[in-house]
């Protein structure tokens, strides 16, 4: 995709990886589709390449994801439909930034799978993350021993999560995906609260604005 410019030249929006290579191979023209674009739409399609690329590690990808929502207001149905990914693949590579920051230098070094990632991700708090993580490293566990390992630390958040209606959980998902970001809804009784997860100054700014909207 290339937008044209002022002066009679063109700008390769997206697509500059195989552009490259085509040049490396001597070829002197190839099929493009010329848009006009804004410069937030420029910037947006721009993000979108770099997210197809095959080398990014999980958490580089799971931190372009979260720019994407938090830059372009997109939800995770809205931002799954614009990288061609299931919604379940955005919402599953986010919660791997909620993980404590040495977790996440691990994925990201590959000293443990996303897989690890995502299981750490299911426990309460950094104290049982980070316990679970380290039992990873020590025995050099298996994503599924893994599993069966923190189903013990994470006994008391599942009877917790029982405990929540299942009009709750709906709600909960409902607002998830206006608010693009991890929401709770704990229930006691007839009160409780609403806790809407962000994990930077921009994120809480983008929530607020989307709220008072």
């Amino acid at each position: 995709i290339a937008a044209p410019l002022d002066d009679g030249r063109y700008e390769i929006v997206a697509g500059e990886r195989r552009f490259r290579a085509a040049r490396e191979l001597g070829m002197r023209t190839v099929p493009a589709l010329l848009r006009k674009t804004k410069e937030l739409e420029r910037l947006e399609l721009a993000l979108i390449e770099n997210i197809q690329r095959a080398d990014l590690n999980p958490i580089e990808e799971a931190a372009a994801y979260r720019k994407l929502l938090d830059e372009f207001g997109l939800t995770h149905d809205e931002a799954a439909r614009r990288v061609g990914k299931p919604r379940t693949v955005i919402s599953n590579a986010l919660r791997l930034l909620e993980l404590p920051t040495e977790i996440q230098r691990a994925i990201s070094r590959g000293d443990i799978s996303e897989g690890h990632g995502k299981v750490l991700a299911g426990l309460q708090g950094e104290g049982e993350q980070l316990t679970a993580y380290r039992k990873i490293v020590a025995g050099d566990l298996s994503v599924r021993e893994t599993e069966l390992v923190t189903k013990q630390t994470s006994h008391r958040g599942v009877r917790r999560k029982k405990t929540v209606s299942s009009d709750a959980d709906r709600e909960a998902e409902r607002l998830q995906d206006y608010l693009a970001t991890r929401v709770e809804i704990r229930r006691r009784g007839a009160s409780g609260s609403i806790v809407v997860k962000f994990s930077s100054d921009e994120e809480f700014r983008r929530i607020v604005r989307k709220v008072l909207k």
